[in-house]
């Protein structure tokens, strides 16, 4: 049985000291910073919890490299690997 609790973590506040404190100014910077800061936090409650983190990249990407290193590119299991983007789409509606 799984246990499907989702627990919202609010770090905006967190996230925008740290903008400021590193004196971020370009928006892409500032993007490739918040899925690193994402990808961490995601990773210690992982560690935690003694779970594996799952990605969500699809073919498409997986296939381009599209991906922050070190960000939304870091997981353990990457279960639509091989599914076309347009498939996520079909699958989703």
């Amino acid at each position: 049985q799984l246990d499907n609790r989702i627990q919202i973590i609010d770090l905006t506040n967190e996230f925008e000291l740290l903008k400021t404190k590193l004196k971020l100014q370009e928006k892409v910077t500032i993007a490739i910073l918040k899925s690193r800061f994402i990808m961490a936090t995601l990773y210690s409650q992982s560690q935690e919890n003694k779970t594996l983190v799952l990605g969500t990249d699809n073919y498409d990407d997986y296939y381009l490299g599209y991906f922050t290193k070190y960000g939304d590119g870091g997981c353990d299991l990457l279960p639509f690997a091989n599914i076309k983007k347009s498939d996520v789409y079909i699958l989703a509606n």
